[in-house]
């Protein structure tokens, strides 16, 4: 567990789909993104099964828009890596390693925002049990 205290879990989500699931930690920020694109499901399960087959160019375009669009943490080193899927495929193959560090530095910018939140809130117990609930509208909601 990240906390000592006991009453406070670790919240996370899948926001894959059941074929290709990818868990992180759930916030206010993510859910809110994930309300706006709610297909973003379908992009994280081509990007993970296309991985799982050794091709890695549409899980750095995702990973790096993840980062981009919803965690809003993207550096100049990510969008080098993006590139070589986005702009220069037909002259250089996209490498696992750029798929795994941007896909590692989504998971740990969701954990960010996250532990950010949690610090933030009066009663980290309400926290948790309202983005729980929110989460539950959501994903009964959901396409």
């Amino acid at each position: 567990m990240l906390f000592d205290n006991p009453t406070i879990m670790e919240l996370h989500i899948n926001i894959g789909t059941p074929k290709a699931c990818l868990f992180v930690f759930m916030s206010n920020k993510l859910l809110g993104e994930l309300r706006r694109y709610p297909l973003l499901y379908y992009a994280v399960e081509e990007a993970l099964i296309s991985a799982k087959n050794g091709y890695y160019s549409i899980g750095i375009i995702v990973w790096y828009e993840l980062i981009k669009s919803i965690v809003h943490a993207s550096s100049k080193k990510d969008a080098n890596e993006r590139n070589i899927p986005a702009h220069d495929i037909l002259k250089i193959r996209p490498k696992k390693e750029s798929y795994e560090n941007l896909l590692n530095k989504f998971e740990e910018e969701a954990k960010k925002c996250y532990l950010k939140e949690l610090s933030k809130a009066k009663n980290n117990e309400a926290y948790t049990s309202n983005l729980q609930n929110d989460w539950k509208k959501f994903i009964q909601k959901s396409p």
